[in-house]
This record gives C-alpha cells, structure tokens and sequence, in this order.
C-alpha cells in the first residue's frame, strides 16, 4: 500500500494525483512521509506472522524502506527512531542509520547518530558480517 501511494503521490511512475507546488515533479513530502510510515507498518504485520523475521537476511521491502528514509530524511530517521523495534531487526536499522549519516543534510546525520544508538540495547543481535554498506 505504501508503493502504491508513493506512486500516486508523485514517485517513479508519472500518474501524479497529488502534488506540491512550485515542483510537481516532486512527490508531496506529507504523503510521501505517509506512505514510509505505511510500509513500515505493514512490515511490522508481517512479522507477526513470520516467527524467524529477527533472522532474516534480506527483504525486498526493509530495502524499500531504506531508500525511502533516505529520500524523506530527517523526519522519517526520526520517526524510525521511536518505531524500528519490532519492525527491523538490529542489523537492518544499523545499516540504515548507517546509510543516513552520509547525508549531507545537517538534520539527518544528528538523527541517524540517535537511531544507531537506539540499536545498542540489542547489540548482542548485531552481527559485523551481515553488515552491508551502499555507496551514497
């Protein structure tokens, strides 16, 4: 459902139905930010119904995710901040938080320092070899 807001909203596919002035080519930053808050969300229903998700090595939608926090930025590093638990593993939002301190937005790289300290309760989950770094 996030998908598929994003792409009404303005995303990679050009049906934009809403969208912000004075750049319509730019997805509306308010439904964007709602459609990672949905996806978010429906990863977290999804691992109530997947008992080995903390174990997982991949996912198509936690990479989604990823990139979409990077687009959105600081507010949704923040809102990862309070919510990740039980949504990603420790593994993943250190990759995250990884990926979000080499923005060059000033407001991001404070949030992402937050976000990798939220995951240092679970640092006994934190594996080095499942890190994985993405040029940015």
């Amino acid at each position: 459902m996030g998908k598929t807001i994003l792409s009404k909203v303005g995303g990679p596919i050009q049906t934009t139905v809403f969208s912000q002035p004075p750049l319509p080519t730019q997805p509306h930053r308010a439904l964007h930010m709602c459609a990672f808050q949905l996806a978010l969300y429906s990863l977290g229903l999804l691992n109530r119904v997947t008992p080995n998700w903390r174990s997982r090595n991949y996912s198509s939608q936690v990479t989604w995710i990823a990139d979409h926090a990077m687009e959105v930025g600081a507010p949704a590093t923040l809102f990862l901040l309070g919510t990740w638990d039980g949504h990603l593993t420790p593994t993943e939002i250190a990759n995250i938080a990884d990926r979000m301190s080499r923005s060059h937005e000033r407001n991001t790289v404070e949030a992402a320092a937050q976000l990798a300290l939220s995951c240092l309760k679970h640092s006994v989950a934190l594996n080095p070899n499942k890190h994985q770094t993405h040029p940015n």
